[in-house]
């Protein structure tokens, strides 16, 4: 009588950690909300005229494209809604500034004494966002999170494996412990069942306030 009531109180245990891991296992799974589609407006232009500095035209191009780069940013974070894709330098080179029309301006002198004052080049670059350059950047935008939700799923998947195990593995040892307590129990037969019951039900408080604490830290 007494092992079929232990029995029962572990089955009550192993569902308690089961009801628990399902409910970690939902939250692990529930998808974040996605942002609103981008709205993509007719006629959506912008266009900078981008002085960059250095020995030579190569070096004032670089920093002219790193400047056009934070611009071009700014400008995708301001539209409604914000594109959250950041171009790069060498984006910015290939689709949107024209670097036939660089300009070269006026030298300047760059430093402050007692600093050395170094005369380097000024050059002026062209940056030009026109409609269909834009609707490009809604693709890339439309592209990268796509990529950035492919990569929460992975990890959502992977937390799901992990939570699985703990699941499995708290379920193995609550059921080697009941199985080690009948062994014991049909051993002694019956002699050292309270004991062998207090022993029993300190591994199932154990076994389930490891698993809860576990998935708690997940």
């Amino acid at each position: 009588m007494r092992t079929t009531i232990f029995v029962l109180v572990t089955l009550t245990a192993i569902s308690l950690t089961v009801r628990t891991g399902a409910t970690q296992w939902c939250q692990a799974g529930k998808p974040r909300p996605r942002p609103a589609p981008v709205q993509v407006e007719e006629g959506k232009s912008a266009s900078w005229d981008v002085k960059g500095y250095g020995r030579s035209r190569e070096e004032a191009e670089q920093d002219a494209l790193e400047k056009a780069r934070s611009k071009v940013t700014a400008y995708l974070r301001r539209q409604e809604p914000p594109l959250f894709w950041s171009p790069t330098a060498a984006y910015v080179r290939d689709h949107l500034a024209d670097t036939a029309r660089m300009e070269k301006l006026d030298d300047v002198d760059i430093g402050e004494p007692p600093a050395p004052v170094v005369k380097v080049q000024c050059w002026r670059l062209p940056v030009i966002v026109t409609p269909a350059r834009y609707l490009q950047m809604v693709r890339e935008n439309r592209d990268d999170l796509a990529r950035q939700q492919k990569v929460e799923r992975d990890a959502r998947a992977v937390e799901r494996m992990l939570l699985l195990g703990k699941v499995m593995g708290g379920i193995l040892a609550l059921l080697v412990g009941v199985g080690g307590y009948i062994r014991l129990d049909d051993w002694t037969k019956g002699v050292y069942t309270s004991c062998l019951g207090v022993g029993l039900g300190g591994v199932v408080g154990v076994v389930i306030v490891t698993f809860i604490s576990l998935c708690l830290l997940a």
